[in-house]
């Protein structure tokens, strides 16, 4: 009798034959065997598997566990993470400005400091700080001409010697740190043309504190009496602006700087006290130069918009439908009507008295024909000068020096020019 495991062995061997390669162990009883023990033994690993996931899921997260934190610690967080993001935008700021800018904010930060030591010292001593002095480097203009502060006869026949009363006055009244020392002129219009391309070009990359000096004659076509004094007739004034910081060109209107500014008017020799209405913001007034301090820490300080057609470009879409904003330079107001407004033509300019919430309220021009005029000027005479010192002056042209070079650059890869 042949043994059980010999004829199964036998029984595989001719269906092996007869069915060729195909696998056939599975039709025997150990197969059989083999494929139940696999069959359990991958139930059972499903099993665990399943038991496992289970356990995970009854046993709590760490984080469904942590305590919630509490209205404190929330805000307290909130306030750190305002705190960094603050941090990295001043620093991405920082690292942006030009070596002039830096300047003219360490400058800022340690005069308020110096302000309130100084007010703390005289208050300590019983006195106002109002009654504290600085002295300060008498400005010098050098071998350089200026049509505002010349040197010719007076009335008297006295001519004029040394430092012209008109600019000490402005530089001791004004801002006598930056105003004090050396000047350097930037653009005349006696010397360059009264040219508004001429002038941004000038501004444009100069990143110290300027003076801009404006002569200023009544504009005839806005006079209300046709038949009173004409130009000749009428005496011109002269009004400016004073800045630490530096000119930028914007092509959406806004406004830029700081309240470290202000605006001011010479007045004339005839002119008497009651025709600046109380305007002086010093006492006593000066005795020509009415000096119109900014009123609010956050103003609208300077304004710097040309048009298209100023900068070689094709009018856009808003000049040629006419969008109420005010192309030129300005400083205070709005941008639909600009305390003081330098036109692109440098006619129908126009300088306003009262106070739009940025300057002290006062004359910018001449009383005896602003208002015949609607405060309506043309400028016939324009000067800026570079101040602060000759080495602010001489690392701000440095820098507006590599700030053309870049733009040259940059336009020739594009296959245009500067100018």
């Amino acid at each position: 009798m042949v043994p059980e495991d010999n004829e199964e062995a036998l029984l595989l061997a001719r269906l092996q034959a007869q069915f060729g390669d195909m696998d056939l162990s599975a039709l025997t009883i150990n197969g059989a065997n083999d494929d139940t023990q696999n069959s359990a033994h991958a139930d059972n690993e499903e099993e665990n598997e399943a038991n496992k996931t289970q356990r995970e899921e009854n046993v709590p997260s760490e984080e469904s566990s942590a305590v919630s934190p509490t209205p404190e610690e929330l805000q307290a967080w909130q306030e750190a993470q305002y705190k960094l993001g603050k941090w990295a935008k001043e620093a991405k700021e920082q690292a942006s400005k030009s070596q002039s800018e830096k300047i003219a904010q360490a400058l800022r930060k340690r005069r308020q400091h110096t302000k309130q030591q100084v007010a703390l010292h005289l208050s300590s001593k019983g006195y106002d700080s109002d009654e504290w002095e600085e002295i300060f480097t008498p400005p010098s203009l050098g071998t350089q001409h200026s049509m505002f502060f010349t040197s010719s006869p007076t009335e008297e026949g006295i001519e004029i010697v040394g430092t012209h009363p008109l600019l000490t006055q402005l530089a001791a009244h004004g801002d006598p740190e930056v105003l004090g020392g050396q000047w350097k002129l930037l653009y005349s219009s006696n010397v360059d043309g009264l040219s508004f391309h001429k002038l941004l070009d000038v501004l444009r990359g100069y990143g110290g504190p300027t003076v801009t000096l404006i002569g200023a004659v009544p504009a005839e076509q806005h006079r209300l009496d046709k038949n009173s004094a004409n130009k000749s007739d009428a005496a011109g004034g002269t009004l400016g602006f004073f800045t630490t910081c530096a000119w930028k060109g914007e092509d959406d209107g806004r406004f830029f700087g700081n309240d470290d500014c202000f605006l001011f008017r010479f007045r004339n020799e005839n002119e008497t006290n009651n025709d600046e209405g109380g305007d002086y913001t010093a006492t006593p007034p000066p005795p020509q130069v009415s000096i119109l301090r900014p009123i609010t820490s956050k103003g609208n300080y300077m304004y710097c918009n040309p048009s298209s057609s100023s900068t070689g470009g094709k009018p856009n879409q808003k000049e040629i439908q006419g969008d109420g904003i005010q192309y030129g330079l300005g400083v205070g107001g709005t941008s639909s009507r600009l305390r003081l407004h330098l036109t692109e033509t440098f006619e129908s300019c126009r300088a306003c008295t009262l106070t739009e919430g940025t300057f002290a309220q006062g004359h910018l021009l001449p009383p005896s024909w602003a208002e015949d005029c609607l405060y309506y000027f043309d400028a016939d005479a324009l000067e800026v000068w570079g101040v602060g010192g000759e080495e602010w002056i001489e690392l701000s042209l440095k820098e507006q020096f590599k700030n053309r070079e870049k733009m040259e650059a940059n336009l020739k890869k594009n296959g245009l020019n500067y100018h």
